[in-house]
């Protein structure tokens, strides 16, 4: 509302106007000042007798001249609200080198790259609460100090000041190496990451309803490399990964399948399909497309600033070639690629993802745009080894989309299906070069689709 002065009067018989310039010229700046003055008081005195007449309900005075210059001193921040009074005194030339630099500070700010940043927590003031009985946040018990469940800490409290929240206490606690849990649980991830199942079979619970451990001195090993190497991650990764035991085959043997058909024993490696993003990523890989850049974000907003719904989302932000885990997860629009595979459900905690054999799957090796421009790709890196002959083609597919060479039944079988292909695109009146390259995309997305893509062996 407010903002400069109002010099100019529409109305010829506003009291503004008479105040200010029926009494003849101003002679100095102090008498323009009294003028102004005089104006602004005749303005109060009208909105005062209107309250105390008991027109409280009355928002305006009548004269909208005299109701300007009393919004002026109504208003929340002043008359001067939105004028840089150190500019005031400024001359021009000191004024334009003020604008020139603001431009360049505005050009500077601009130009400064998002940093990396976190979540993380501060400390506000700490109190105890009451129990809730039966979980009911309503039926409130005893008021609790603030400390460590006895059940998991017997005979060794540890207690908690009333300046600090307790979450330090709470870190040291879980990393320490007393405690028995934290190790084991990390240790017990790790291992299912690389063999499909964990050494504790239920992940998220290590409890009494949990299940026992498979091999408990080895969870333990386990535990206590990771910490006496200062709960490096990339050391017991290392360590699995050296050891026989992952890099056993995972040929099948019938008397140890009798004795232990779970494999829990780990007398072979388990077969296991790779899940969302990896098939995702696997598809851009064979395809040459995928972008392997690291680091940024995908996302177009700032943090904190980004709230979506299924009507709403911009499906462009996961039209993008880079590394699935740069991919966003947005709960309430997640990624359909994902969802067809078994990703896990954002808004839960889920230690291990199911694995199911659904059509929608073998539907999305048939139809996704991601499979038909992949296999497009790979089909035109195959055409263009130009001296090649069909065989020739035919291995070399076989050894980027399955790591291995074709036997000689499937090179026949490629060969035969190559030739039907492009018989039933010639009847259809497709012929020359999009029938060659046609054919071989044909190819290359029935390769894509075969259980050996998607299943490590």
């Amino acid at each position: 509302m407010a903002g400069p002065l109002p010099l100019r009067l529409t109305d010829p018989s506003s009291a503004a106007e008479k105040l200010l310039l029926h009494a003849g010229p101003v002679q100095s700046l102090a008498e323009l000042a009294d003028r102004y003055k005089e104006v602004f008081q005749q303005a109060q005195r009208q909105w005062e007798a209107l309250q105390q007449d008991g027109q409280e309900a009355r928002t305006m005075l009548d004269d909208p001249a005299l109701e300007s210059y009393r919004q002026l001193l109504y208003d929340a921040d002043g008359p001067l609200a939105g004028v840089d009074l150190s500019k005031l005194v400024l001359d021009d030339e000191s004024a334009a080198a003020v604008r020139e630099l603001e431009q360049r500070a505005g050009e500077l700010e601009n130009s400064i790259p998002d940093v990396p940043s976190t979540m993380a927590v501060t400390e506000g003031t700490p109190e105890d609460l009451r129990i809730h009985l039966r979980g009911n946040h309503i039926t409130l018990g005893e008021q609790v100090p603030r400390q460590f469940p006895q059940v998991l800490s017997p005979g060794r409290r540890i207690p908690v000041d009333d300046k600090q929240s307790g979450r330090l206490q709470l870190a040291r606690w879980l990393t320490s190496g007393d405690h028995p849990l934290t190790a084991r649980v990390i240790a017990n991830r790790v291992w299912q990451w690389h063999f499909g199942q964990a050494l504790v079979r239920s992940p998220d619970n290590f409890g009494r309803l949990g299940q026992r451990p498979t091999h408990p001195s080895l969870l333990d090993f386990l535990a206590l490399r990771l910490q006496d190497g200062n709960w490096s991650l990339k050391s017991l990764h290392r360590l699995i990964m050296l050891s026989s035991t992952y890099q056993m085959s995972s040929t099948w043997n019938q008397g140890y399948a009798e004795s232990d058909p779970e494999n829990k024993l780990l007398w072979r490696m388990n077969r296991r399909r790779l899940e969302a993003e990896e098939i995702r990523d696997s598809l851009l890989a064979v395809g040459g497309n995928l972008d392997r850049r690291m680091g940024g974000s995908l996302l177009p907003t700032k943090n904190r600033a980004y709230v979506t719904s299924t009507a709403n989302i911009d499906i462009k932000v996961y039209d993008t070639r880079r590394r699935s885990l740069y991919l966003p997860v947005v709960r309430s629009a997640l990624y359909s690629v994902f969802q067809v595979f078994d990703f896990a459900e954002p808004s839960v905690p889920n230690g291990q993802r199911q694995v199911t054999n659904i059509a929608s799957q073998a539907l999305f090796f048939m139809n996704s745009k991601i499979v038909m421009e992949q296999s497009e790709a790979l089909a035109g890196q195959l055409l263009s080894m130009d001296k090649a002959s069909g065989k020739q083609r035919i291995q070399g597919l076989y050894m980027k989309v399955l790591g291995r060479p074709a036997r000689d039944e499937e090179l026949a079988s490629c060969l035969a299906h190559l030739e039907k292909y492009s018989a039933a695109l010639e009847k259809h009146g497709i012929t020359g070069a999009d029938q060659l390259r046609q054919s071989w995309q044909s190819l290359c997305r029935a390769l894509l689709a075969s259980n050996e893509f998607i299943y490590l062996d």
